[in-house]
């Protein structure tokens, strides 16, 4: 089954080198540059090449990483699912309000932005009074028509039309 052994682990470890070092069946042992170790399943999902973190090895001996690895292959082949795919899903379905998706939004792209306190402030001021509190599937097109009447009756047009990228 596997080429790992615990006092390999240990050995792994203890020499510091940050890679990914593997047992088989698309299991490895990954080691960060600061040390700490975890289990991860490399897969194939819908034609893509994916890796799924099982999680860390203070917590999943080696026989359990196998054994979560055996069952994640089996879901896979069975059930044709994605692990990656289905914890995004479940991250999503945190989002319950507009304010929530914003600021998941902007924790994803803020850092790219030029001037990251813009979209902020339009947010705030702009859409945040009229449907920042809604559920999101609450949202209707006329309250998005709401928002964008109210920004274009403040003489700012291009706002309403503008994309944040």
């Amino acid at each position: 089954m596997g080429k790992l052994t615990d006092k390999a682990i240990t050995a792994i470890i203890k020499s510091g080198d940050a890679g990914r070092f593997a047992d088989g069946d698309g299991l490895y042992l990954c080691l960060r540059a600061a040390g700490k170790a975890y289990w991860a399943l490399r897969y194939t999902a819908n034609g893509k090449r994916r890796i799924f973190t099982i999680g860390n090895y203070e917590r999943l001996s080696l026989s359990s990483a196998r054994t979560e690895a055996g069952r994640l292959r089996d879901k896979i082949a069975k059930d044709s699912t994605d692990p990656v795919a289905e914890r995004h899903r479940e991250e999503q379905m945190a989002i319950r309000t507009t304010d929530e998706l914003f600021e998941d939004w902007y924790s994803q792209h803020s850092k790219r932005l030029k001037h990251p306190r813009i979209p902020r402030r339009k947010y705030e001021r702009d859409i945040q009074p009229v449907i920042g509190g809604l559920t999101v599937d609450a949202v209707t097109p006329r309250d998005v028509r709401i928002v964008i009447q109210k920004v274009t009756a403040s003489k700012r047009p291009t706002l309403a039309t503008m994309h944040w990228r």
